[in-house]
This record gives structure tokens, sequence and C-alpha cells, in this order.
């Protein structure tokens, strides 16, 4: 049995998991160049290497990013050896959260510990727009609306709980006008909606009529996005607070929440009562979780490195991912989608390196050393990161600093030139 699983591995894993026949090169990167070449042209599958080497700074296995997508074969090869590391502009501002617009390909909008919500054109690395709001509380939680009409706003949410609607137009001609000494135009009206204490999350459902908040609480509540009325408590769902919550990305009914009390919960509005779809339970605290770009699968990710992946549908554990642990229980991983679904990338508060994984089988196939300065890799770590979900090969992470005697900063990875 354990020889039969070796050559399975060996001979077909690479076929199951990217849809093309394996090719065998003398060395990683032997012929690399004529191989690309012809896959550029559709004349042959992707590369992948005999056997991955020693992963080292900026090390990522060739195999691993083989996809159906055509990139420039000139560049690849040099690109997966070494990624390049972008610092991303955000002026003076310290990011705490961050995320990429789903419409508009762009833009990013992130969060500051200032109170101020910013508006990043990623593509020109320049900062195109701003809230103007500074105060003493941190932007925790910031979800981009869903539907073509919404696709300009902006849901934020801070420390204290405050809950505002953002609207990227105002935010670009505000910037402008400051930027002139111009006093900006007033704010478009926006809902006010009913704080929730001690907020770190919030989330937006697929049709834009309710979102749903989390925080240093047992509960979570339900807000109608349009009346800015709570229109449901989820009382005492967990036993510790409830860090990350996620509503699908297709149903606007079906939400998922991570807790400290090491449980991930499947929920449906529409069922009465507080019982959950289903309930799974980590090692660790569970840090966060998020639905797969198809909603077939939820990705949990817990204290210290520990990834599990479970199936939507019914909560069946479809893979824990090969992690090494940091024995450090201060280590609050992260973990998100990349490459529209084929990959999962993840950081933690101990690490200043991003690791790469396939998710159909959990394996790791890369790893991506942040570190610029030699003299600050003990102090740098990973707070939180995102995959593009318009470039497959592109992600940003936000990194900060233990003691913070940096501002934090985001940095765009771009694994294929």
């Amino acid at each position: 049995r354990t020889r039969a699983r070796s050559v399975v591995r060996m001979k077909f894993e690479d076929a199951m998991c990217y849809g093309h026949s394996r090719v065998q090169a003398k060395s990683p990167y032997d012929g690399a160049s004529s191989m690309l070449m012809k896959r550029e042209h559709g004349l042959a599958p992707p590369l992948s290497p005999a056997a991955p080497s020693s992963p080292g700074p900026h090390s990522l296995s060739a195999r691993a990013f083989a996809s159906p997508h055509r990139v420039s074969a000139i560049n690849c090869v040099k690109s997966i050896d070494r990624p390049r590391l972008i610092p991303l502009s955000t002026d003076m501002d310290s990011p705490r959260q961050f995320e990429y617009s789903p419409h508009h390909p762009e833009y990013l909008a992130y969060g500051t510990t200032s109170g101020e919500v910013g508006l990043l054109n990623h593509e020109r690395n320049k900062k195109v727009g701003s809230s103007g709001r500074l105060n003493e509380h941190s932007v925790l939680a910031l979800c981009w609306l869903n539907t073509p009409g919404n696709a300009h706003r902006i849901l934020t949410g801070n420390s204290i709980g405050e809950i505002e609607l953002e609207d990227m137009h105002h935010m670009k001609q505000a910037f402008i006008d400051r930027n002139a000494s111009v006093r900006p135009s007033p704010r478009p009206p926006s809902p006010r909606y009913p704080p929730f204490a001690d907020l770190t999350s919030l989330h937006v459902n697929s049709a834009d009529s309710h979102f749903i908040t989390s925080g240093y609480q047992t509960h979570v509540l339900l807000y109608d996005l349009g009346t800015a009325q709570i229109v449901r408590a989820f009382d005492n769902i967990h036993t510790k607070h409830i860090n990350v919550i996620k509503f699908a990305h297709s149903d606007p009914n079906m939400f998922v929440t991570s807790s400290f009390d090491r449980e991930v919960k499947m929920w449906d509005v529409r069922q009465p009562g507080h019982t959950p779809v289903f309930a799974r339970r980590s090692l660790h605290g569970n840090v966060m979780v998020v639905f797969s770009p198809d909603d077939r699968r939820i990705l949990v990710s817990a204290v210290d490195n520990e990834i599990i992946q479970y199936e939507a549908l019914d909560g069946r554990l479809h893979l824990r991912f090969e992690t090494r642990p940091c024995n450090s229980l201060e280590n609050y991983t992260r973990s998100y989608y990349m490459n529209g679904g084929r990959h999962v990338i993840s950081g933690g508060c101990k690490e200043s390196r991003v690791k790469i994984y396939c998710a159909r089988d959990g394996r790791f196939v890369g790893e991506v050393d942040l570190t610029r300065d030699p003299m600050l890799s003990q102090s740098l770590y990973v707070q939180s990161l995102r995959g593009d979900p318009t470039h497959p090969f592109e992600f940003t992470v936000l990194l900060s600093h233990n003691p913070m005697i940096y501002r934090s900063h985001l940095m765009k990875v771009a694994l294929i030139r």
C-alpha cells in the first residue's frame, strides 16, 4: 500500500492537480525555456521538475504554478526562482487591513491604525483616494460590496465598533481636493449603523442585502444593509471570541464563523434557532476562515500553522495541509486562496515568509522570504495577506514589526513577471 501511494504520487499527482500530463526534465530548469515556449503556443503541457530543491529565500517549485494560463515564457523561469517584491505606496499611512476590489482590478482599499480608509491603485502603485477621517481607532474590517450597482462602495468597521459605508468616487475626489488645498465636497448620505462593540470582522452577502459582524464577543449580528437595522442576533454560538466571519461568494444565506474556542461553524440565516449546519474542531484556536472561490470548500487557519480544508456542503474533512509549526501559541496564522483556488498562501505572526501550498492535496510547494533588510528579519512578520483575484500569480502581504519600531506596510509579490 505504501509503495502504491508512492507510485501514484510520483507519476500522477500533477496530472490530477492541474489537468495536464507530467513532463520529466533532467533538472528543475533543464530545457525550461524550450518547454515554456512550446506551451506558449499550445504545443506542450507545463514544465514539471523531477524533484524540487530544498527551499531557500524566494525559492519556489516550478511545477507549483503549472496552469492553463498563458504567461511570458521568457521571464517565467527567472521569476519563479526569484519573485518580484514591490513595496506599495500608502504615503505615511500605517495599514491595518486591506481588500482587493472584485470589480475594479486596479484598486485596493486599506484601513489604517489612525482610522483612515485609503484607496490605492496597486497597478500604478499610487494612492488615489482617502476617506479623510483620522482618529485613534484602527480600521479592522473592510468589505467591498458585490453587485454592479454597488461596486464603488466599501463597508468598514473600526476597533470600537463604528460601521461606515464609504464611497470610492467621493474618496477619490476628496483626495484630489485636499491635495489641491480645496475644501472637499460633503460626504454622500450614508445609513447610520448601530455599532458592534469590540468588532474584528464584518462581511457583506453576495446580494448586498445584509451584512454580519463579529468580534471579541460570543455572538454575531445580522444587519440589513439598506435600512441599517439589526434583523437578527446569533447569541452564544461560540464560547470564545469570534475572530472572523464570512459569507459565501454566491449564496447570500450561508456564512461561516471561526472562533478561538477551536470551532468553526457553518450557518444558514433561513434556519431558525442557533443550530449550525455543521461544526468542526481544530487542535488550536481558529484565527480565520474563508470560502474557496467556487464555494465548494472552506479553508480554516488555526494558531501555529494549522491549516485545514473542509467540504462546504457537509463539513467533511478534505485535507490537512503539510505545515510545519513554530511551536508558539502567538503564531496567529492566516491563509487565503490564490490562483483561482488552485493554491493557498499562508503566513503567521512569528514568520517573515509566505508559504504556498497546493489546494488539491495540501503539498508544500514553495515559500517567499519577504525580508529585504537582514537586520529586520527578527522583527518582521506577516499580519495579513490576500491573493490577487485578477492576476493569478500575484498576492499582497501586510507586514508589521514586533516591537513596532517601524510602520506597517503593504508588499506586493509577483511570482511571474
